[in-house]
């Protein structure tokens, strides 16, 4: 048997020592921790920094579509402030349009082109503040209506007249978002006047979404499941906030229709994106679209979230909701979230070292 004094007096030794490890490494990981986790700080700070079309649930489950589900009046005062073209930001008419030498866009053309999505976009803006006490503005709402009516072809699409060129689309494409925010500007419009020919018009916009993109429609079913396209693209890219733009329309048409076929399709929808939500995750953020590794946008990231959560409450599936808030914690628990990815940026550096 050795001392007893020398042998506790190693094992104080080794106690000590461990101990300062112990302490040296939460040390340093705390050192270090705030520089392991700068971007993910950036990316939060990025998607604070500007506004967005927030959440916007008020009375969604009659009967007579009232609120839009997220609030466009942003996109109204963009329109007014010259984001698309220089104020007033409409043509004689009032109908909004994009002038492509003002500002830089997604096409290369060099004038001015009417964009349905922002024109219903524009609409869906006006009727909100309609509903918040401007009574002039139901009648900007209407002007928009009416026109998105007159330039629905007999197939029912609103094609698009700009050029996409980073997606091989030359004007006259169609997209699953346009025909969407239409149906939902159709069936407000129905709703104000009575009038049969818009609820004829949001039955003739759904047509496309009958259709796959192959068929000249917007819908794209694979082995994944049932996807509404923004773009119509192959490889198909399944952006996100503009299948959910879409599903808003098809919910909007339900309300007023009850039609089964337009609930499967939403329905199917849906399903489709809590089983493949996942692949949207990149990174500890959430990408654009499945067809490249963007990540979202400092205003697309907190308003996919918003558009989560309406849908999960639209359809009633608390998994598209569970989701939507797990997406959330950066910007609603940034402390908490930066911890955790400080652990997953450390795990990142060993696995490196052990890598090489």
């Amino acid at each position: 048997m050795g001392d007893p004094v020398h042998n506790h007096t190693l094992r104080s030794m080794v106690i000590v020592l461990l101990l300062f490890a112990v302490i040296g490494g939460i040390a340093g990981f705390l050192w270090a921790a705030p520089r392991w986790t700068a971007t993910d700080r950036d990316r939060v700070v990025a998607a604070r920094m500007e506004p967005y079309q927030q959440l916007n649930l008020k009375d969604f489950e009659d009967a007579t579509p009232s609120h839009y589900y997220v609030d466009m009046r942003l996109i109204a005062q963009y329109v007014r402030e010259g984001e698309y073209a220089k104020p007033p930001g409409v043509d004689a008419a009032g109908i909004p349009f994009i002038d492509h030498t003002h500002d830089v866009v997604v096409t290369d053309l060099d004038s001015a082109t009417y964009d349905p999505i922002t024109i219903s976009q524009y609409a869906l803006g006006r009727y909100e503040e309609y509903l918040h006490g401007e009574e002039a503005a139901i009648t900007d709402f209407l002007i928009q209506a009416e026109w998105l009516r007159d330039h629905l072809e007999h197939d029912g699409t609103l094609p698009i007249g700009f050029a996409v060129p980073s997606r091989d689309l030359e004007p006259g494409w169609i997209s699953a978002m346009a025909q969407g925010e239409a149906i939902s500007v159709f069936v407000r419009a129905y709703v104000e006047t009575a009038d049969e020919e818009y609820l004829a018009a949001a039955l003739s916009a759904f047509e496309p979404f009958t259709r796959s993109v192959q068929e000249g429609g917007v819908t794209c079913r694979d082995e994944a499941g049932t996807w509404l396209e923004e773009y119509p693209q192959y490889p198909p890219s399944h952006v996100l906030n503009g299948e959910i733009f879409a599903a808003f329309g098809l919910y909007d048409l339900l309300r007023v229709t009850d039609d089964d076929i337009v609930r499967e399709l939403l329905d199917d929808t849906a399903d489709t994106l809590v089983d493949n939500l996942y692949r949207y995750e990149h990174d500890g953020w959430v990408i654009y679209e499945l067809g490249s590794d963007q990540l979202a946008g400092k205003t697309y990231y907190p308003l996919q979230i918003d558009q989560l959560r309406a849908l999960g409450a639209l359809v009633n599936d608390d998994r598209i909701t569970s989701i939507a808030n797990r997406w959330a914690e950066p910007l609603e628990h940034e402390s908490r979230w930066l911890i955790k990815r400080s652990f997953v940026r450390a795990r990142e550096r060993i696995e490196a070292k052990l890598g090489d």
